[in-house]
């Protein structure tokens, strides 16, 4: 499996308005299926470690090939701006193409 998050930076807010929020695109790949999502809520901005919400990037995942995918947790992402990568300890999706579903 193949997973890639791109953290945006925040969205606009007024000084006196709340506070902006955080939002992250991503790509998972699997067994040749490619889901990928848009605008998700993140807990924070990287470089620091972040969680991702999964009912947001559930509201707007969707995948090649004809499948479905169902992201099951709020993975973290760390950052390393040195080595210029960002991992996850956990990223658990279930992948559903026809009658065939797959946890990873």
């Amino acid at each position: 499996m193949v997973a890639a998050v791109i953290a945006g930076g925040p969205t606009a807010a007024s000084a006196l308005g709340p506070q902006a929020s955080q939002r992250v695109d991503g790509v998972i790949a699997a067994a040749g299926v490619t889901c990928t999502w848009t605008d998700a809520t993140a807990s924070a901005g990287p470089p620091a470690d972040l969680t991702i919400d999964r009912s947001t990037v559930n509201a707007g995942l969707g995948c090649s090939s004809g499948a479905s995918a169902i992201l099951n947790n709020n993975p973290t992402a760390t950052f390393d701006d040195v080595a210029g990568t960002a991992t996850s300890d956990l990223i658990d999706i279930t992948v559903k193409q026809s009658i065939v579903s797959c946890r990873y």
